[in-house]
Parts: C-alpha cells; structure tokens; sequence
C-alpha cells in the first residue's frame, strides 16, 4: 500500500532508538512535485531545536542537480554527507534502497531500480548525535516545516535498525519485487525481532 505526503504536513511518526551502528532502508517512491527550496524527507532522526541528526535519507531538490542524500551530524554543524545525482520524473515510480554502516570511514551502499550506485562523500565521519531526537517518515524528525516535507507517495518500505544489507540482500528488493522471498526474509531477519521494524504506525495528517 502507498501512503501519499501532500509536501506540507503529512507524516509518519516512528519510535526507534538512536542508532550509531548501522541503519537500511528499502522503498518504492513516487514524487508528486518540485520545489527548487525543499528537501523531501523520507526518513530523519533530528533534534528540530539544533537541527543535529542522527540520520536523515532525502530527495534534495536545491542542489543542482537534484540529489538522493543520506547524512547525519557527527558535531553541531558538521555533516556527513552521501549522495549520487538523481533527476527524477514527477508521476514516475523509483526503488531505493540504502544501507549504511557508521564508521571511519562509513561503509555505504545505495540501488535506484536495482541498480548500485557510485556515490559522492562530503564531511568527516564520525559518530552521529543522538541527544532529543524524534524520528519520522515524510517530515525532518522533531518539526513540521514546509521545507523538508516529502511531496509524494512511499510503498513497501522498510527499515532495520542495527543491520546492514548486504549487495545479496539489496538485489532480492529490486523495483520488480520488493519482498524478500520466504526462505531469504527468514535467513536474513535479525535474531531480535524488534529489530526489523516497518511502515505501520501513527500515520499523522495534522
């Protein structure tokens, strides 16, 4: 099922704890709009007081060209910066997956439609903040601004917290099949149950 971000104030309100290992992500994503001044947050950890992250994916509009970023704060105003250009069709459906594991440096991986990606690194690793944090799926964590409110539709997403994908993991979520065959999800999973956790709760429209 998609959910559709109407780029003002939809959002999906989640509950991990911080993360300073690894984090992956897999969805299906549909912009709806440009706007040369917003970044469209798909997932974000942030303290919306300090704007320090944890970890933030976005489609970045005001950069040229436009850009799939990952990066979090590794001290107030330092980032860690990951990213690959990506000129996205409005109405058009992508697959995205990333994984990345903190470290010095960070091991990072990202696939549009299945395919990997060379990617661009900007900034000192490090280990990400964590301090009052609130994560979200479609809006920076911790505020609703205008500016970072996805404009679009997600589908079949996931997130695992703790773990990262391997290039066998991220091939079995290609834009032609986004579940895990059965026997793959139950060698893949994580030991901790919790640890795999998806897109089901506090769907917000405020």
């Amino acid at each position: 099922m998609a959910r559709l971000f109407d780029g003002v104030d939809d959002e999906v309100s989640i509950a991990p704890g911080a993360v300073t290992t690894s984090i992956s992500m897999a969805c299906r994503y549909r912009p709806a709009a440009f706007d040369g001044a917003v970044d469209h947050d798909m997932l974000s950890r942030t303290n919306k007081n300090t704007q320090q992250r944890n970890y933030q994916f976005d489609h970045r509009n005001y950069t040229t060209p436009a850009r799939l970023e990952f990066n979090y704060t590794v001290t107030n105003n330092s980032f860690r910066e990951h990213y690959v250009s990506f000129t996205a069709t409005v109405g058009q459906w992508y697959h995205i997956v990333f994984s990345v594991t903190f470290g010095s440096p960070d091991t990072v991986a990202l696939y549009l439609d299945g395919v990997s990606q060379t990617l661009t690194t900007a900034g000192t690793a490090g280990t990400p903040q964590t301090a009052g944090q609130t994560a979200k799926i479609g809006m920076v964590g911790g505020a609703s601004l205008t500016n970072s409110a996805l404009d679009g539709e997600l589908a079949d997403m996931a997130i695992w917290y703790g773990t990262a994908l391997t290039a066998t993991d991220a091939a079995f979520r290609t834009a032609t099949a986004c579940a895990f065959p059965t026997a793959r999800a139950a060698a893949f999973r994580p030991a901790t149950a919790c640890a795999m956790r998806k897109l089901s709760v506090c769907w917000s429209t405020r």
